[in-house]
């Protein structure tokens, strides 16, 4: 079995960010960056002001773990993290701080041991050591899904295995991951979904679809989602704005600019009040619950700049607010504390 980590959550305090745990404890006081989520251990802060920022990686005891050196960074998955290291330039980092040797002009994660990567404008498949498994041939390259990874030869997209051999023809327009034996393609400018013989399981009918996420896959048809089983039998139907996909039996559904969840049935179990969802997580989602403007001026230019700031909850699978931060950090707001302030009139932004 792999390694057990703890669960940390980032909650933001303007310019700063600390992270509780599942019981809603502190771990690590805010600090002057802005922290993305955990993954295997690690989590992504962005360190810097004034629009330029550098990125690395702090442990979950909060420690600098990889110093802040790089123009972009990923999370973690599967022991490496995408890292921009100059302009347009990319390579992975391990969890030691140590870069692949080899540089590349584009990345996607590590799935199944390979990492789909771009050299000279093509794309091959490159393994843990950097070096090329399949050589880049490829106009694109998607990741490796229960052993098939979709590629693209031009205009055209099919199928190869870890080999590198064309198992499902470049018959398709489009072409995503094989999720339960299943993958979503295009053809004539529709969607449908394929079998591993390369065999419809569903017609090409739809305007977009995804892959499944515990048996169920999210379609779209003139502008609304659904959700399909993996008979292809549309057991949600088309009723939603915009919607995520499924997690812990639950997915973010848009009504009236407004996202709430449903489960797999297709019932309302969150009605519809945030301004943003996200997926849940070991039971627990974070939402937006409103947002507001904060105009700053600009020295050197003399003009005024506006950021976008969103405020963040957590909540529970019933949709109770969970953790009534920030007060347990040292009883009082920070200046910038916007989980805490009420936005002030005439700032709040209108989506």
């Amino acid at each position: 079995m792999g390694k057990t980590y703890q669960a940390l959550y980032p909650v933001y305090f303007g310019n700063r960010t600390g992270y509780i745990d599942r019981g809603g404890r502190k771990v690590i006081s805010p600090r002057p960056f802005f922290g993305h989520d955990f993954s295997e251990g690690l989590a992504v802060v962005e360190v810097g002001d004034h629009g330029e920022f550098s990125y690395g990686f702090i442990d979950e005891s909060g420690r600098t773990h990889i110093r802040a050196r790089f123009l972009w960074a990923q999370a973690f998955k599967h022991g490496f993290a995408r890292v921009e290291i100059k302009h347009g330039v990319y390579t992975f980092v391990d969890p030691q701080g140590k870069t692949m040797p080899r540089n590349f002009t584009a990345l996607r994660d590590f799935s199944e041991g390979f990492a789909a990567a771009s050299t000279n404008g093509h794309w091959g498949y490159i393994d843990a050591t950097g070096q090329f498994a399949i050589e880049p041939r490829f106009t694109h390259a998607g990741t490796f899904s229960e052993g098939l990874a979709a590629v693209t030869i031009g205009t055209r997209a099919g199928y190869i295995d870890a080999s590198g051999r064309e198992v499902i023809k470049d018959n398709y327009e489009q072409a995503w991951p094989f999720q339960a034996g299943r993958a979503a393609v295009q053809i004539a400018d529709h969607f449908g979904f394929i079998d591993r013989e390369d065999k419809w399981i569903v017609k090409p009918v739809y305007d977009f679809a995804w892959p499944h996420h515990q048996g169920l896959a999210q379609v779209q048809d003139a502008g609304y989602h659904g959700f399909l089983d993996l008979l292809g039998e549309l057991v949600v139907p088309l009723n939603y704005e915009d919607a995520g996909h499924f997690s812990e039996g639950l997915a973010a559904v848009r009504m009236d600019n407004k996202w709430g969840y449903i489960d797999a049935l297709g019932r309302m179990v969150i009605h519809p009040q945030f301004m943003g969802a996200g997926p849940f997580r070991q039971g627990v989602a974070r939402v937006v619950v409103d947002e507001y403007v904060e105009r700053t001026m600009v020295p050197e230019t003399h003009t005024e700049r506006e950021e976008r700031i969103e405020v963040y909850r957590y909540i529970d699978k019933v949709g109770r607010q969970i953790w009534p931060w920030p007060s347990f950090f040292d009883g009082r707001p920070y200046p910038k504390d916007i989980g805490y302030q009420t936005p002030r009139l005439g700032e709040l932004a209108v989506r």
